[in-house]
């Protein structure tokens, strides 16, 4: 009892997946039962059935059925009352066709029984009578849609744009139908502006080519990246739903952006290139940002040479652990500044006045440069050529001044007792 029950058990269970695995396919589906008049004829999909001749006389009832796939004659034959004949369909079902009856005499017609065999009825997008046969039937094709991602460039760096191009060709034998695009916002892209959006639904004829997007995409972040598919859902003219067509996927590098720099230009000038020894000369320090972002922690050193000491200068000027110093904490992009100092010739000779610039552009690299101005040449002073004369010649007139000096002071004295 026990191993009967079991059986019957198995038994279910195969009958139960053998209804799974033929679900929507009927072994025989009489899919027509009814007259058609001769010269008309019955289309199942891209077959038709053409009745060709009815005969109604009592010795030779029956019809002659043209087989056709499309426009191209299979096969024909002729049926008496009862006969049947059957031809694959499609590489995968059989169509048996009957005659039940023959009547008429102006309009002759037959009756027909035609049955479906092992095929899926839901692919079943076409079967109705045609009137005038095959000639006015239409036929169903398969639209092949061939969508192209195209990328204008396939280098950009960051917060640059890209411009997408997506057409679409129709390379099948049937016109697409009810066509519906479909494109997916990027990751690490922002959609910059749009040219061309024409997502549907539409039409595409076969070996038409149709631009459906143009638009710019804006980079947000570094990498190799690659852009999602466009997708399309579409039909052919029976209104038979195909495979969803998908676009190729482009890839793109985009590079990290290079920072915006800072770029300070810096001139030293003196007021005078030629002084006598013991003036002062005064040198004009102009620092401008010619960059596309600001300066940090600008500081400019001033050397004073040996022969020269530093006097005086403007308020941006500091004297630190002897030496004179300018220091900014930042210089805007476009932003200028002149800073001027003075200086005294201490010794004759030839000498320069040097500023030696520091900064950080703002990409975190550090910069240096310098700006000399032309030789300045010191003379001898006004008073030098004294220091050149013999020492009597100071000594005298010393000796002189000393003593009309005592002489007035001895005759004071003895005036005044």
């Amino acid at each position: 009892m026990m191993k009967t029950g079991k059986n019957l058990l198995r038994i279910l269970g195969i009958v139960l997946l053998l209804a799974i695995a033929t679900e929507g396919v009927a072994a025989d589906s009489e899919i027509f039962n009814d007259t058609i008049e001769r010269g008309n004829g019955y289309q199942i999909n891209n077959y038709v059935i053409d009745v060709a001749d009815v005969f109604t006389e009592e010795d030779s009832k029956g019809a002659s059925i043209y087989i056709y796939r499309k426009n191209e004659e299979i096969d024909n034959k002729f049926l008496s009352v009862n006969d049947t004949y059957s031809f694959d369909f499609e590489d995968e079902g059989e169509v048996t066709v009957k005659i039940i009856k023959t009547a008429g005499s102006a309009l002759p017609r037959a009756q027909l029984s035609i049955v479906l065999s092992d095929y899926s009825l839901q692919n079943l997008h076409t079967n109705k009578v045609i009137n005038g046969g095959h000639d006015e039937a239409t036929f169903a094709g398969t639209p092949i849609l061939d969508i192209n991602k195209n990328l204008d460039s396939d280098t950009i760096k960051s917060g640059e744009t890209v411009k997408v191009t997506v057409k679409v060709q129709n390379t099948g034998d049937d016109k697409a139908t009810d066509v519906v695009f479909s494109d997916p916002m990027q990751e690490n892209f922002v959609l910059e502006e749009t040219f061309v959006d024409q997502m549907g639904p539409m039409s595409i004829e076969v070996d038409e080519t149709k631009t459906i997007a143009v638009y710019l995409l804006k980079a947000t972040e570094s990498g190799n990246l690659t852009l999602k598919p466009t997708t399309a859902t579409f039909s052919n003219t029976v209104g038979q739903d195909f495979s969803q067509a998908t676009s190729n996927t482009p890839s793109i590098t985009v590079e990290a952006a290079e920072k915006e720099k800072a770029v300070l230009n810096l001139t030293n000038q003196a007021s005078s290139l030629t002084i006598p020894r013991g003036d002062t000369v005064t040198s004009t320090i102009n620092i401008k940002n010619t960059g596309e972002a600001p300066a940090e922690t600008v500081n400019i050193n001033l050397d004073i040479p040996d022969g020269m000491e530093y006097v005086e200068g403007d308020n941006e000027i500091e004297i630190i652990d002897g030496a004179p110093q300018i220091y900014l904490e930042s210089l805007g992009e476009g932003q200028e500044k002149e800073i001027s100092f003075s200086v005294k010739a201490n010794e004759m000779g030839t000498y320069n006045l040097s500023a030696q610039l520091s900064y950080n552009n703002g990409a975190d690299e550090s910069i240096n440069t310098e700006a000399i101005t032309n030789n300045i040449h010191v003379k001898e002073g006004r008073f030098d050529f004294l220091l050149n004369l013999p020492i009597y010649v100071y000594v005298l007139p010393i000796l002189v001044i000393i003593g009309v000096g005592g002489w007035v002071f001895y005759k004071h004295r003895e005036y005044k007792f």
